[in-house]
């Protein structure tokens, strides 16, 4: 995925495609749960029954030195 919001736009065409007699409980696990936490805050789960957060990835556990940021960003751009 090029973009973040393509994942909270998977989401949405998912909820879109499923009957809506069934009930909207989400599971989030890691990377997962952060998605369904943006797709929260950005509204498109207001008929939610319900989320599980398991382990999910708000922030990184340690502190990432700032030329390992710097490679990273670098290495993004070319990669």
């Amino acid at each position: 995925m090029s973009h973040w919001h393509d994942y909270v736009d998977d989401l949405t065409n998912f909820l879109e495609a499923k009957p809506a007699t069934l009930p909207n409980f989400f599971l989030g696990h890691s990377h997962g749960g952060l998605v369904l936490a943006q797709a929260l805050l950005d509204g498109i789960l207001p008929s939610s029954s319900g989320c599980l957060f398991s382990s999910p990835y708000f922030r990184p556990a340690i502190t990432v030195p700032v030329p390992m940021r710097i490679v990273a960003q670098v290495l993004n751009v070319i990669w």
